[in-house]
């Protein structure tokens, strides 16, 4: 059964590179091995081995024809890591390369994402969640716009 992430944590991962999973994460993680590998924007992301496996299947019927496709993942494959459990305090161990990856340093963010979760660097996701919401805020202030240039030509709106 695959299982869906959701919420967000504040942590710090310290000097060992071990990062505190949420614990209303760490039930979905029990007795079954972890996955993690580099995700897109620069964050980690962090598969129960059954839903990495559902995940690249997926990915692997669309893609397997296209070469570049192919080998990102074979260099996203070389930087991933596979652990068979949290250890004792609820907590992932990440390599160097993963770290690197995602640029992390101390502060982190572990944010739900459905079928598996992301380990952001903290400023890095404040800075990007900055950015979309006044992208949000731009595209609602366009859609209020036209729907008000719309009402006074006497148009109805989209259908």
């Amino acid at each position: 059964m695959l299982q869906s992430f959701i919420g967000s944590q504040d942590y710090a991962m310290d000097d060992r590179r071990r990062v505190p999973v949420p614990p209303e994460f760490r039930g979905a993680l029990e007795g079954e091995p972890i996955i993690m590998y580099p995700g897109l924007e620069g964050c980690v992301q962090v598969y129960t081995l059954s839903g990495f496996v559902e995940e690249n299947r997926e990915l692997h019927e669309r893609t397997s024809a296209n070469k570049q496709i192919r080998n990102a993942r074979r260099r996203a494959f070389q930087l991933g890591r596979r652990q068979d459990k949290l250890d004792s305090q609820g907590r992932v161990t990440l390599d160097v390369g993963l770290v690197q990856h995602a640029h992390l340093q101390k502060d982190i963010r572990v944010i739900g994402a459905g079928p598996y979760f992301e380990i952001w660097d903290r400023p890095t996701i404040i800075a990007m969640d900055a950015e979309l919401e006044a992208d949000y805020e731009a595209t609602l202030q366009e859609i209020s716009e036209e729907d008000a240039a719309r009402r006074r030509r006497g148009e109805r709106g989209p259908r």
